[in-house]
């Protein structure tokens, strides 16, 4: 359970606001409070109309176009934030938020660190850059810029999330989610449950760290199964995974996947616990589909040996030709080297075991032909450019066996063009898909010349907390030996050297 920000502003409005806009400036924060975007807009609206220098209502304001999911719009108050209060840190945090949301990590963290500079004391800025270090494979660093926010206010609900989505799983830690739930009635409310499932399902398993290792081969090569069968164009790659020693399972090996999804009837047969109701989401317009939170006793992937493993198991069949899906971050504590052309997955163990989560920050630079990923609720982020112009952060997608363009994005870059093709996620089909013109797409050192498909991305932009661009999947990847190293958050198509 990573985490996306959004707004916490009690003792800054009461102390800065205009004494006759505060009943006004406390009614709008009522009602982002409870989700009514578009009535804490307005009321602000008209506060900054009669006072156009109130910096606690327009940073509010900012934050209330972030979670109706307007990044644009608030990147513009953001912008008159700094235009009103150019010598004000909260306004450099507005500023750096907004930019956040859209992608702009370089651009947040200079306004971040500007922020500091002017109050050394503001916790938002601490928490600001603490998440572009986190996205940055900086986790000690990370995580020293969290536990500042905290010691600066303890109230935060976004604070006490960041600062437990850095500690190994424990009672403490379950409790500063439990505060993030209770404090942050401004997001997406199933998001919210399932953030009490998983809370649920830990506090079950008190003392247990998920997906521990009971065998750890030094190195390790499996064979990979491609689909269509026999095809010279595969779409996915599935893995032979056992679970609680029974039957391998055929897994879509998905780097963009967190953790492994299961179907139910699969569940059942390995004897997996279903503790938890769950609603898993997804690419798709039918919305988040009925799951459940299980746990498996053990996982076998070739010589590997797992214990205590959560399991999300799903009411519906996640595929026609594989049984669930395994995120390749399971095994980030190795190198992870997805030889496609030939049909198998290594592991290389490093060379230097880490023992505690999150205390070490990436080297400096990535090794020759490794491109710097970024990390954003488990998902790994590979910056593209399009047409030699364009720029923007696209998800490292084995599990889409096709790639796609967010459709805002697609507009910019072609003229788009009706299509007859769908696309079906977790969350149903994608009710329209259009088609660009003939694209030239570099990533990672890569270039390849394509048609997209666009589709509206905005609902997966805005469970991220960032603005991404579209999907690098397998058609793409499918005739790549694709090396990703989690400890560094580098991807390539060399094996770089062990650290």
């Amino acid at each position: 359970m990573a985490f996306r920000f959004a707004l916490v502003i009690w003792a800054v409005a009461a102390v800065l606001a205009p004494v006759a806009l505060v009943p006004e400036l406390s009614q709008a924060r009522e009602h982002f409070q409870s989700r009514r975007f578009e009535e804490a807009a307005a009321q602000l609206r008209t506060i900054l109309v009669a006072a156009p220098d109130n910096l606690p209502a327009r940073y509010l304001l900012v934050h209330t176009l972030i979670e109706a999911n307007q990044p644009e719009l608030a990147l513009r108050e953001a912008e008159a934030a700094v235009e009103q209060a150019r010598s004000e840190s909260l306004s450099h945090v507005s500023l750096g938020d907004a930019r956040f949301r859209l992608g702009d990590f370089e651009g947040a963290f200079a306004t971040y660190s500007e922020a500091v500079r002017l109050n050394a004391l503001e916790p938002r800025a601490a928490l600001g850059l603490g998440r572009i270090l986190f996205s940055d494979f900086r986790f000690k660093s990370a995580k020293e810029q969290f536990q500042r926010a905290f010691s600066l206010d303890e109230q935060d609900p976004d604070i006490a999330l960041a600062v437990s989505s850095v500690l190994p799983w424990s009672k403490a830690r379950l409790d500063l989610e439990d505060q993030f739930v209770a404090g942050a009635t401004y997001r997406d409310p199933e998001e919210l449950e399932g953030t009490r499932a998983f809370i649920s399902l830990f506090r079950r398993k008190a003392g247990s760290r998920p997906f521990a290792f009971e065998s750890q081969p030094e190195n390790l090569q499996l064979e990979l199964e491609s689909v269509p069968p026999y095809s010279m164009i595969p779409t996915g790659f599935l893995l032979p995974v056992s679970i609680n020693r029974g039957e391998p399972r055929k897994l879509l090996v998905d780097t963009a996947a967190h953790g492994i999804v299961i179907s139910s009837r699969f569940a059942g047969l390995d004897s997996i616990q279903s503790f938890v109701p769950y609603r898993l989401g997804g690419l798709g317009d039918q919305g988040r589909t009925p799951a459940s939170l299980g746990w498996a006793d053990t996982i076998g992937i070739g010589e590997i040996a797992l214990r205590d493993c959560p399991i999300i198991i799903t009411d519906k069949p996640v595929g026609q030709m594989w049984q669930g899906i395994i995120g390749t971050d399971v095994l980030r504590s190795y190198l992870v080297v997805l030889d496609f052309p030939d049909a198998a997955l290594r592991f290389r163990k490093h060379s230097e075991d880490v023992a505690e989560e999150y205390s070490w920050d990436r080297l400096e630079k990535p090794g020759p032909g490794f491109v710097q990923l970024r990390l954003v609720e488990s998902k790994l982020l590979i910056p593209v450019r399009i047409n030699r112009r364009s720029e923007a952060y696209f998800v490292l997608d084995t599990g889409a066996g096709r790639s796609l363009i967010d459709r805002k994005l697609g507009e910019r870059v072609s003229n788009l063009t009706p299509s007859r093709r769908r696309i079906q996620g977790l969350s149903g089909q994608v009710e329209e898909a259009l088609k660009t013109e003939e694209l030239l797409i570099e990533f990672g050192g890569l270039e390849r010349r394509a048609s997209l498909l666009a589709v509206d991305l905005g609902k997966v932009s805005h469970a991220l907390g960032v603005e991404i661009g579209g999907l690098i999947g397998c058609d793409f990847l499918r005739d790549v030996c694709l090396t990703i190293d989690y400890r560094n958050g580098t991807a390539g198509e060399q094996t770089p050297a062990l650290t």
